[in-house]
């Protein structure tokens, strides 16, 4: 008989190890030493689409797919990462605080000068007027450009990448993921990013995942340890987004 309450073992990968599953004719069971599942008709229907990585989990194929990515999963934008339950959980509260009308104001602000940020006028400029990295939101060219909390954030993730050598055209792909609202959430993987590690301060350290064409995604220790383990990390350029914040 199946236990709806159960159903949470399914959250993440290391929660699959230990179960066996038995398929019959629109029917299929999962077995371990504590429980026994069945699934038939509809339900078995919303089991399948929900979870259609399930197999590979279980059998340990190589992962590509799996139930926790899908709160920041938006693969023309967005590189391609595997989220542990704890990690949505921790993004998902961020994107709550976010929902805030006080706090999100509070990030967007625009309070701050150039002598605010240490990096150089000529940086700035050529990051806004010349390379299109950062927006320009004067109302008219007389005007001295002001920035937010958020746009220091960004800021400092640009200036970060470029000392370890990213390449401006990278750079471009990476403003692409980091900009854009995701399609799950009314905010962008930025403000999800830095929200996690201004308001959540006891969970781990936050980091930026960049793949071979620029586009990034965020993780966390156990996420990067997780697709290490499914040798998902070849060449991809991995910041610690929480190091590079607490010089704000």
């Amino acid at each position: 008989m199946t236990d709806k309450k159960t159903k949470h073992i399914f959250d993440s990968r290391e929660s699959l190890q230990g179960w066996s599953f038995d398929t019959g004719f629109n029917k299929l069971t999962f077995k371990n030493a504590k429980y026994e599942m069945t699934f038939d008709g509809q339900e078995l229907q919303e089991l399948l689409q929900e979870m259609s990585t399930l197999k590979k989990i279980i059998s340990n194929e190589p992962q590509q797919e799996y139930p926790g990515q899908y709160l920041v999963s938006n693969k023309s934008k967005l590189a391609h990462v595997i989220l542990t339950q704890e990690s949505m959980d921790v993004f998902m509260s961020a994107s709550d605080n976010l929902s805030d009308k006080k706090y999100l104001q509070e990030l967007h602000d625009k309070k701050f000068h150039k002598q605010d940020i240490p990096i150089s006028s000529r940086n700035l400029n050529d990051w806004i007027h010349t390379q299109k990295l950062l927006p320009d939101d004067r109302t008219n060219t007389e005007q001295w450009h002001t920035f937010s909390k958020i746009d220091i954030a960004y800021i400092y993730v640009l200036k970060a990448c470029r000392e370890f050598g990213i390449s401006l055209r990278f750079l471009h792909n990476a403003k692409e993921s980091l900009l854009t609202r995701i399609p799950q959430s009314k905010f962008c993987l930025l403000e999800i990013a830095y929200t996690c590690f201004d308001k959540s301060k006891e969970s781990r350290d936050i980091f930026l995942y960049m793949d071979s064409t620029g586009h990034c995604n965020i993780a966390r220790i156990d996420d990067i340890v997780l697709m290490a383990k499914e040798k998902m990390i070849n060449k991809n350029f991995i910041l610690n987004l929480s190091e590079v914040w607490r010089e704000i």
